[in-house]
This record gives structure tokens, sequence and C-alpha cells, in this order.
């Protein structure tokens, strides 16, 4: 029983820290990306002033 409890809270925590990795990457990519968009939106509105 205790192999059990102790595979689950290993699988559990190795999910835990996979997801929190993932949904960091790519809400860093997700931020990159709007920040690049905003900034080449402010350069054509100052271009066409």
């Amino acid at each position: 029983m205790r192999l059990f409890w102790s595979i689950l809270f290993f699988g559990g925590l190795a999910w835990y820290v996979f997801t929190i990795f993932h949904v960091g990457i790519k809400g860093f990519e997700d931020v990159k990306q709007m920040l690049t968009n905003i900034t080449k939106n402010n350069k054509a509105k100052e271009e066409n002033k």
C-alpha cells in the first residue's frame, strides 16, 4: 500500500511541476508576442502622425 501512495504522490508532483513549467513557458511566449505587437502598433501610429 505504501508503494501505491508513493507512486501516486511522486506522479502527482511530477505532473504539477510539468504543468507549472509548461504554462509558464507558454505564458512567457504569449506576453513576448503581445509586447512585439504593441510595439509594432505604436511605431505604425507614430509614422501616421
